[in-house]
């Protein structure tokens, strides 16, 4: 793949990118590899047309219908979104990622646009449950559901400039064009949005007594209590604290 241009992120010292390329992403090196591959999808739609990287990943054995009935998370209703189970890169020439996350923004009846925060949510407790350090995607819903590049990619790069300032404990995040004519606009886009994002900082006031706070609405008690224990699984000495209406307790370091 071809870099393009970079946005680099800092958080407590830490440098995080978003990165924009041209180049496929089921025809990668092995120095092109990353852990999860994000695509979109209409809901429960996964053929495999000859304009979809559904369908470029169907030609080199990878079914996203198959992935599909054998998901790991289900976040649809919530967060739009499904986890893959695992797979094996070595089985497959040109693939280079460990998971799928599937976006279907539509199961909520909103433009994909709208719920790019989605993706950013269901990755959260994620990245700690799986060690998930690096992710991909395509320009989402600018294939088959044919929605402008610029109506797509400036709410992608806001939203993963947030997340990433935010703490999102991610390295890097790649989004690939695929075609000459997505690409040169593409990077057009994201230069002007380079200018406005690279000294960007979310700045926030006094100190925090918790590692993380979980706010949550009665719907998502599920969700909340499910990264209630994943957190504390993954970190025991984490400080949390949850409030919603089935309050999960506040956790705190033992003396």
């Amino acid at each position: 793949m071809k870099l393009l241009n970079s946005i680099e992120v800092s958080y407590k010292n830490q440098k995080k990118c978003i990165e924009l390329y041209q180049g496929d992403l089921t025809n990668l090196t092995r120095d092109e590899y990353f852990d999860v591959l994000i695509v979109s999808a209409f809901p429960n739609d996964y053929v495999p047309t000859s304009s979809s990287l559904i369908g470029a990943l169907h030609k080199k054995g990878v079914s996203v219908s198959l992935l599909a009935r054998t998901k790991e998370l289900d976040l649809r209703s919530i967060y739009s979104c499904w986890l893959s189970s695992e797979l094996n890169p070595s089985e497959y020439k040109g693939i280079g990622f460990r998971r799928l996350l599937c976006f279907e923004p539509l199961i909520k009846g909103e433009p994909p646009y709208k719920l790019i925060g989605d993706i950013f949510q269901t990755l959260t407790p994620l990245t700690i449950q799986f060690g998930i350090k690096s992710i991909a995607m395509p320009l989402l819903a600018t294939g088959d559901a044919n929605y402008p590049v610029d109506k797509i990619l400036g709410p992608l790069i806001e939203t993963s400039v947030n997340w990433l300032n935010l703490g999102l404990d991610l390295d890097v995040i790649k989004i690939v064009a695929y075609d000459e004519k997505k690409s040169l606009e593409a990077a057009t886009i994201f230069e002007k949005l380079k200018d406005k994002y690279s000294n960007f900082s979310i700045r926030t006031k006094n100190s925090f007594n918790f590692d993380y706070f979980i706010s949550y609405s009665h719907n998502d008690s599920t969700l909340a209590d499910y990264l209630h224990t994943k957190l504390k699984n993954q970190s025991p000495l984490l400080l949390l604290v949850a409030s919603g209406p089935s309050q999960a307790s506040p956790c705190t370091r033992p003396e």
